[in-house]
């Protein structure tokens, strides 16, 4: 029997590992020594699920830009109700951007997150006007010759191409209008007035994918269109026509998914456009018409997004060697005792949590137990047992202090990792304090009694360090004794204002910096200062997750529980939340764990027979 290198005039190249592959690599067969087989890579292509939008469910929203600087904005449910925010997505989540002059439905949009273009539309009148995003405000608007609603786009924010629509409605429009990045000119008339197509390319090389054509409203167009930058000529047709579609890539080489197709619904089909045909594609995990954007609209065919139509939930496509996992969040080891209110710190597989509230019967614990990624065993209790207590350190030196046992207390306690013992005071007596740091520097910030009230630990005893600008208790602290931040939480009585606000400690003052996309308290958090991840909390009770860059807040995917009075601990990327309160006010011995998005190389193992 001929061998590998007979039939293909090579060896197998040999190694111990699964090398770090691309998808160039489809095909290609090494050996792997450690497994002892031979093995090939295998490239997928597949949605995931992404982070929710932080604004309520749109439809008929313009939007581009590639999975790490993606952006909608306009859109909603039906018109006239329409919005004007701005969201930006860095491949993680989503965040607030600057909101369109006005209220805009049914409009389009091409470009990245700081090179953007927005056109057309309806505010209650068919609207002409284009804006141009810089990644932070929109500037005033040039107009296109032909106002258009559902309009459909290719191009970029300085050579872009804004084509059929309606106008008047419900009219589906054959105009094709180009932008400069000044100024706007006509172009080749479409052959067919189309709207709700999805388009892709640029300026001079664009693609144009079914859609809708009035009047009559049964139309629903199978063409394939190619614009040269003169005119548009017919390149093959769809398997089946859908319209309330979006796309990404080039001329040649697109995807095209979702839609609404004959006699409605919400399609979760994707195709493939190789230049010459379409082929079945990946499919959406949720079927979705009049969505935002996929991206990069005139960009690489690889990587995409998709948001809304209806709803909130992004997915996010790759074709490439690597599988990709989204994040999430899954269910945990359970507390041996329910609790909220309690302390913790430590990692997603190596944590210590104690002390708590019981509800019922309301009853104050010391019970501290350990986990180790899988269960929790019972150790030590607290010296004195007490709830919404800050606390600072690992799972082996640990640091307790304040809290409610049940009037607000000074006391702070020390763990070795076998037993707790009594060391100094805080200097003022509080409960509902948040801390960070490490069990021989740490910091504790805010709380009921003192509010604005902060002091540092060095192993020995607390001073009292600059207060922060906004007092507040029960909110969440992530970081070191100099490197801060502190989020959330709750303003004193009569109001108990909840607050979004973030502080940024720098070691010796405090600075104000982006708010919580939702104002929360008594949330937990795990990270650092530039970092990290908060999630739970309050106001009402919430499963809602955010993760932190050191710039910006922005969504993450939802706990499955909402819950408040937690505890958490680890990374940005490998959290644990554990205990709390549940709806309607019962204590909890639930734990969750939180997975950022990974990836890992797909390798087929070959017979070798």
């Amino acid at each position: 029997m001929a061998d590998y290198a007979d039939i293909y005039g090579k060896r197998v190249k040999v190694f111990d590992s699964d090398p770090t592959l691309t998808s160039s690599y489809e095909g290609q067969v090494w050996y792997d020594s450690d497994t002892g087989v031979l093995k090939s890579v295998v490239v997928s292509k597949a949605w995931s699920s992404g982070a929710s939008a932080t604004s309520s469910p749109r439809i008929f929203t313009g939007g581009d830009g590639p999975v790490n600087a993606g952006w909608m904005a306009g859109g909603g449910s039906a018109s006239p109700n329409d919005i004007a925010n701005t969201e930006e997505y860095n491949g993680s989540g989503w965040s607030a951007g600057g909101s369109l002059p006005g209220a805009t439905y049914g409009g389009a949009g091409v470009g990245p997150q700081t090179a953007a273009l927005f056109f057309g539309g309806n505010n209650g009148s068919i609207l002409a006007s284009a804006y141009e995003y810089d990644g932070s405000s929109w500037a005033s608007p040039t107009s296109m010759p032909t106002g258009r609603q559902y309009i459909n786009r290719a191009g970029t924010q300085t050579a872009g191409l804004a084509f059929g629509g309606s106008n008047p409605a419900p009219t589906s429009n054959t105009a094709t209008s180009e932008y400069d990045g000044s100024s706007w000119t006509a172009g080749g008339a479409l052959p067919t007035g189309i709207e709700y197509a999805a388009g892709t390319g640029t300026q001079t090389a664009a693609l144009a994918a079914g859609g809708y054509h009035q009047p009559g409203g049964t139309t629903e167009p199978t063409a394939t269109l190619y614009y040269d930058g003169s005119s548009w000529t017919s390149a093959g047709s769809l398997p089946a026509g859908r319209w309330n579609t979006q796309g990404f890539g080039t001329q040649t080489d697109a995807v095209v998914a979702g839609g609404q197709p004959a006699p409605a619904g919400h399609d979760t089909g994707g195709i493939r456009w190789n230049g010459t045909s379409w082929s079945t594609d990946a499919s959406l995990a949720n079927g979705r018409n009049g969505a935002t954007a996929m991206g990069l609209n005139s960009g690489a065919t690889t990587s995409g997004w998709v948001c809304g139509g209806p709803g909130v939930l992004t997915e996010e496509y790759n074709k490439s060697a690597s599988t990709i996992t989204a994040a999430a969040w899954a269910t945990g080891g359970s507390l041996n005792q329910s609790r909220y209110g309690l302390g913790g710190v430590g990692t997603q597989t190596a944590f210590i949590a104690f002390g708590g509230r019981v509800s019922p019967p309301n009853s104050i614990v010391d019970d501290t137990e350990t986990y180790d990624g899988t269960s929790f065993t019972e150790v030590n209790d607290l010296g004195t047992a007490r709830f919404v207590l800050g606390s600072a350190g690992t799972q082996t030196a640990a640091l307790a202090f304040g809290g409610a046992a049940p009037s607000a207390s000074a006391l702070t306690e020390s763990w070795n990792g076998s037993s707790w013992s009594e060391v100094s005071d805080l200097n003022t007596a509080r409960s509902n304090v948040a801390g960070a740091g490490t069990s021989t520097a740490a910091i504790a910030v805010g709380g009921s009694g003192g509010f604005t009230n902060v002091e540092t630990w060095d192993g020995t005893s607390w001073t009292n360090a600059t207060a922060i600008n906004t007092g507040r208790a029960a909110g969440e602290s992530l970081g070191t004794s100099t490197a801060t931040i502190f989020a959330g939480g709750e303003g004193p009585a009569p109001s108990y204002t909840v607050y979004g606000n973030t502080e940024l400690w720098n070691g010796s003052s405090w600075s104000e910096v982006n708010d919580l996309l939702t104002a929360r308290h008594q949330l937990g958090g795990a990270g650092t200062s530039t970092d990290g991840i908060v999630f739970g909390g309050q106001s009402p009770v919430t499963t809602s997750t955010e993760g932190w860059d050191g710039t910006n807040w922005s969504t993450r995917p939802n706990m499955g529980t909402a819950s408040s009075y937690v505890a958490g601990g680890g990374t940005s990327t490998l959290a644990l939340k554990t205990g709390g309160t549940t709806p309607p006010g019962a204590s909890t011995t639930a734990t969750e764990e939180f997975t950022g998005e990974t990836s890992s190389v797909t390798a087929s193992t070959l017979t070798t027979s």
